[in-house]
């Protein structure tokens, strides 16, 4: 979990038998999970923390499919009025797990496939 400038492992934290592994038990526990995380940030292990720069973030967890729903606030249709895409009915894109972001590299885009690209987006890692 990101702790300002470190980063605290939760697992390493708790031990084994933790609600942190893996990353879907955490999530399923819900106010269980929120309790032990905020226990262990009052006052974390000094072995469980590290700074972030010396983190490479990966994502927690990976899905095969995430349905994406554009166009569904109100300042980002605004951005688009003058647009053959306008905001005026909603907009669907789906996210499969090869397509993730990475923070320390630049997206690549081939113009052969698509001239717009939104930054919800990316290539294939």
């Amino acid at each position: 979990m990101l702790a300002g400038d470190s980063v605290i492992d939760l697992a390493l934290a708790a031990g084994v038998d933790s609600v942190f592994l893996p990353m879907l038990t955490f999530i399923r526990s819900r106010r269980q999970g929120l309790i032990a995380a905020k226990s262990i940030l009052a006052n974390p292990p000094e072995a469980a923390v590290t700074p972030l720069k010396d983190v490479t973030l990966v994502a927690p967890i990976r899905p095969t499919t995430i349905l994406c729903s554009g166009s569904n606030y109100r300042d980002h249709n605004a951005e688009k009025a003058n647009t053959p895409i306008s905001g005026k009915e909603p907009e669907f894109f789906v996210k499969t797990a090869g397509l993730r972001g990475r923070p320390e590299r630049a997206d690549r885009v081939d113009e052969r496939f698509s001239k717009k690209i939104d930054c919800e987006t990316s290539s294939p890692s």
